[in-house]
């Protein structure tokens, strides 16, 4: 009598071989998908049980993740990913001093897709920002170790957080963005109190490459110039 071995994706020994951070985005995930934290001495078992809808396969969702809204189920998968990576980029702009719903609103979009891409973005509800904005198609959308998954919700979270940074709420002020393509600015005048004015310049190519920076609405580069 032969006894079957079951091969799991995400181990413990995964789990061992990450750093701090990169541990405390898994574990976030974890929770995300199950509502609970991982057990203090977790088993191959139930790291990948917890993970099951972020596994490599060949469909938009493992089968056993189907209960009958496959479009919802797609929207979670990506939310695991998208949304803890905003809850970590929240909590490291707090700690740094910025205020929630004062210098930055996060509001994620998710539009999922089963036979295309599906595209994620994160705006704020109070100001006319994208910070965020990708594309992926569900079935290319897995991980095949716990430190891709680390690494992609990391992504997420410093892409946020220099985003915000890059808008420079710091003073306070609401931004104002002007968007021009070979355009020259030279001055801009009697701006309101409490009011920043962020020119946007695309043609990176005619500009100085040391203040050329992704764009905090489009994240495409651009040359940015403040008044």
């Amino acid at each position: 009598m032969q006894t079957q071995t079951i091969s799991y994706p995400f181990t413990v020994g995964q789990l061992n071989a990450l750093n701090r951070e990169q541990r405390e985005a898994v574990e976030a995930v974890v929770e995300y998908l199950s509502d609970f934290p991982l057990s203090e001495d977790p088993t191959d078992e139930e790291i990948s049980t917890s993970l099951n809808l972020l596994k490599s396969c060949e469909s938009s969702i493992p089968p056993e993740e189907f209960d009958g809204d496959i479009l919802e189920t797609i929207r979670r998968k990506f939310s695991a990913v998208f949304c803890v990576g905003l809850e970590l980029a929240d909590q490291e702009l707090t700690q740094q001093g910025f205020s929630q719903f004062v210098q930055f609103s996060f509001c994620p979009v998710i539009e999922p897709c089963f036979d295309d891409a599906s595209h994620v973005a994160i705006v704020d509800y109070k100001l006319p920002v994208c910070y965020l904005h990708e594309w992926h198609k569900a079935w290319c959308f897995h991980f095949s170790n716990l430190e891709e998954l680390a690494e992609a919700v990391l992504n997420v979270k410093n892409h946020l957080v220099t985003q915000v940074k890059l808008a420079r709420f710091q003073d306070g002020k609401h931004p104002i963005y002007v968007s021009v393509e070979g355009g020259v600015v030279q001055n801009v005048e009697n701006i309101p109190a409490g009011v920043s004015v962020v020119v946007l310049d695309y043609d990176v190519d005619a500009q100085d490459s040391d203040r050329i920076k992704p764009s905090p609405l489009t994240g495409e580069l651009c040359w940015i110039a403040q008044y």
